[in-house]
Order: structure tokens, then sequence, then C-alpha cells
């Protein structure tokens, strides 16, 4: 930061007189022989609450991981002070959780029984070791609304009840500095007010707080406002700074190109048969009810947005939908006019359904180009691995210039930012001409900016009317309003959860 007049150099005095809890000296981060990371300069005081904005591929999880001290830089120092001890919270640091209770799942020599594996309190008894304290775990498990999951198997979790407990299993080790990276992503509403409430209380109870987040509107609390930007950090005095720098680096891609000869309107010859049709459908985990009495008809020319809490069931719907969940079975369920149980395949279904999400472009970790993954939306397969014909290609090629894609075809997927994959992908989900495209939490993760863009994506799909779409978001930022029928998932008086429609 520079300092350039009288009011500045207050400031600096003042922060001069703060006790430094960690710096940050030209610290670089590398992969291969490739800087991700370069020339870091950051000091952090006792009292500091900083938000860090960054666009998604700008490295803002490897630099969670650097100021929590879990990742060394390759050059230039990490120094904290004397004592001074850090702890993240991340979805980094949730994968690597959830990945060792898949390693070590035995439910497969069970007989038929799921192995709970470890529970809620095994996870803090293990990570804060000599620090755990079962009071301390009692009053932070009642701060974050816990208390009744402490016995729970971590894999029964939803999203947002894994998000507080990765927070509480970081309090425990009582950290001089908690980094918090993307904190809000895959958040319902109602969890988001509470967890903003959470951390305006910890922002007192903890020496310093570190946000880092590609939405402007997590870093709302903060008193210091950083950006990451290409590969270093700069300080800015509020958040309409940093948009102001922004504002002309918007990724922008023109959504206005005519529809080409290859990919015309899918429903002009749509029948009058529901695609899908549910009545009184009820879906429980052992003794847990998850979906109760749910009753909801789309039939074709129909755009569908689905929302409600954390842990409402909608997972367990689209698995209902895209032949997933075996429950389906015995139940009134019928997809494109078939009842389910009657002798169709669960590839049949699937041939008809595009699906899209944040875990599957965690799957495409393909070097490929970007119309051989289009292209690879033919077989369903993550990456191409079959030979196309000249007419799949011609045809993915027509789908990819319908949506302003054309000058990205040659380049690597794996290259792209996350917005761009994720449209992508929804490219890649219409080339089959689905009779439903699902689009589950299509902006989860993603910066304000690729989220725009994702969105205006999917209001293509519903101008050209490609296929019906169904819409998946708990995210009030990014309700589409170019859909009229809701279906919200609302709790149910006798247990789970049923569905209002709107």
């Amino acid at each position: 930061m520079q300092y350039n007049n009288e009011r500045d150099e207050i400031e600096f005095n003042h922060m001069e007189n703060k006790e430094k809890l960690l710096l940050l000296d030209n610290a670089g981060v590398s992969a291969g022989r490739k800087d991700i990371l370069k020339n870091l300069n950051l000091d952090v005081y006792r009292g500091d609450v900083i938000g860090i904005y960054g666009l998604n591929g700008s490295g803002k999880s490897l630099l969670a991981e650097l100021l929590a001290g879990r990742l060394q830089p390759v050059r230039g120092s990490y120094l904290p002070s004397e004592g001074v001890t850090a702890a993240v919270v991340s979805s980094a640091e949730q994968l690597k959780m959830l990945e060792e209770e898949r390693h070590n799942d035995d439910s497969e020599f069970m007989g038929g029984k799921t192995d709970p594996g470890r529970s809620v309190h095994d996870i803090f008894v293990q990570n804060a070791g000599a620090c755990f304290s079962e009071g301390e775990e009692a009053r932070l498990s009642g701060m974050f609304g816990i208390a009744h999951i402490i016995d729970r198997g971590i894999k029964f979790l939803s999203t947002g009840e894994f998000r507080k407990i990765m927070m509480v299993n970081a309090l425990l080790l009582k950290p001089d500095i908690l980094v918090l990276d993307d904190p809000y992503t895959g958040l319902d509403l109602g969890t988001r007010r509470n967890l903003e409430i959470i951390l305006k209380q910890l922002a007192s109870q903890i020496p310093s707080l570190i946000v880092i987040s590609g939405r402007f509107e997590d870093l709302r609390q903060s008193g210091r406002f950083l950006f990451l930007d290409r590969m270093m950090l700069a300080e800015y005095g509020s958040i309409e700074d940093i948009k102001a720098e922004l504002k002309n680096r918007a990724p922008v891609l023109s959504h206005d190109t005519e529809i080409d000869a290859v990919g015309g309107a899918f429903r002009t010859d749509a029948g009058s048969t529901p695609l899908i049709e549910m009545h009184n459908v009820n879906m429980s985990y052992y003794d847990t009810k998850v979906l109760t009495g749910i009753d909801w008809t789309v039939k074709p020319g129909e755009h569908w947005q689905v929302s409600g809490p954390n842990g409402s069931g909608k997972s367990s719907l689209l698995s209902l939908v895209t032949g997933d969940s075996p429950k389906a079975y015995g139940q009134n369920i019928s997809l494109f006019g078939r009842k389910r149980g009657s002798g169709e395949t669960v590839w049949e279904i699937k041939q008809k359904i595009g699906y899209v999400s944040g875990s599957l472009q965690q799957l495409h970790r393909t070097r490929q180009n970007v119309l051989s993954v289009v292209v690879s939306g033919f077989f369903d397969t993550v990456g191409l691995y079959d030979r196309p014909d000249a007419v799949q290609i011609e045809k993915a090629r027509g789908w990819c210039h319908e949506f302003g894609m054309n000058d990205y075809l040659d380049k690597s997927f794996s290259g792209l930012s996350e917005g761009l994959k994720r449209a992508v992908l929804i490219i890649r989900a219409i080339v089959k001409r689905p009779e439903i495209l699902i689009l589950d939490e299509p902006c989860q993760g993603l910066d304000d900016y690729n989220s725009e863009f994702v969105l205006s994506v999917a209001n293509n799909v519903i101008k050209r009317d490609h296929s019906t779409l169904i819409y998946v978001s708990h995210d009030p930022d990014y309700i589409m309003k170019e859909i009229n029928n809701r279906l919200e998932l609302v709790a149910h008086p006798g247990g789970g959860y049923t569905g209002n429609i709107g």
C-alpha cells in the first residue's frame, strides 16, 4: 500500500503500533517451473479482518494454504511471529477429509450394511489432539448449531453442515490467524446469514481473520481489502475500488450469435407426454426421512427452478430423475412416459438427460481441447475416448458457434477459467439434444464474473428452447427470473422435506 497523504500516514503509524502476527515478504509459489504466485507482500496484525478478492484461477486456494502455513514459499519468506499459529477452512481441506473417508470405507465388506465411518466428534478429537477440550467442543458446537450431529458420520453431512464442522474443527486448534477460503460457497441463504453472524462474533474473538473469496458479497465485514491479481497482492481502500479496477477486465463473450443450421430449437416436435411425473414420492435413508409426499410434474417446454436449504434433499430428488437412485423403484414415478421399473435401463434414461454440476467439472481434469470435450457429450464420457464421426464433429462445432465459443475450440479445457469450463460442459450436455438439461448449482465455486457468464449461457438455453431446463440453486444471488415454474423443498411436519409448487 502506498501512503500519499496525511491520513494515510496516520494509518501507517497506527499499523506500526499494532502487534504483527505474520509477514509475507516477496513470497512466491510455483508448480514445476511455472510461477503461480509471486512477490506476495502482506503484513497481518492483531485485530485485522482482511478480505482478499480473486477471480477463478487466480491462486486463491494456494494463497489460503500459504497464509495458513500449510504451503511453504519457493522464494521469499513466510514469517509468523513467535508462537503464532494459523488454521484454514477450505474446500481443499474438505476434499482431503472426504477422500480419506472414502479410502477407509469398509461398506463393501459389511454384508449390505453401510460403514458409518468417523463421526464428527472423532474428527474433532483427532484433529485437535492435545488442544481438544470437551467444554470447548460443546461451546463451539452450540455456537454453530451442530450439537445434534456430533455423533453422525461425516459422510452423511450436508454441504452446510460440513462447512460448519470444518469451522469448528479449525477453531478447536485456537489459532491466532483463521483463514477462510470461500466460506459461503454452497450454503443456502439461512445458513449464510447464520454464518455471517458467527463471523462477526469470531472477528472479536480471534486475533486475526482472513476471508478469501471470488464474491464481493462475502467480504462485506472486512476492514482491509486486497486484490489477488496477476499472481500478486495489492491493497485497496474499498471493495468499490477493486470493482473499478476490474470493470474493463470482466470476461465477456457474445451470446447473440445466430443459431447455426446444425442446432435448431429442440422443442418444435415435442409431444405433450410429461417428462417427469412424481406422485406422493417418499425417500428415506435408514430411519431418516429425506423426501415426503413429493408431487411434481414437468411437461415438455417448461423450465423449472428447484430450491431448498442445505440438507433438504435436492440431490436426492435429482437422483430419482437421473436414474442414479434405486429408491425410485416401487414408487409412482414416470420418466419420459414410462413408469420406473417397467424395463427401462439407466442408460436409456441418461441418454435423454444432460447434467452439469460443480462436482462433474472436478472430474473433468482432461487436457483435451474444448472441441473434444464437447464431442464427448455424445458418448457420456469424461473425456473423448471413442472416435467420433464427421457428423458428430460438425454438430459439436455448430453448438460451440451458437454459444459464441468459436475462439476456444482448440484451447486446452484445463487452461480455461472455471466459468468457461462450466459453459463448455453445458454445451457438452446439449450436443446430444437431451429432453431435459439439469444444471445443479452451476454457479457454485465461481466468482462474480464467471457466475454471470454461466447464467447468460443458461438463459441462452431458455431463449433458444433447446431443452427443458431444470435449474437447481439455493443461492438468492443467482435466481433465474426467466424461469416461471418453481419447486421449493420445505420442511414437512411429518419429517423430511416436501415440495411447494410456485
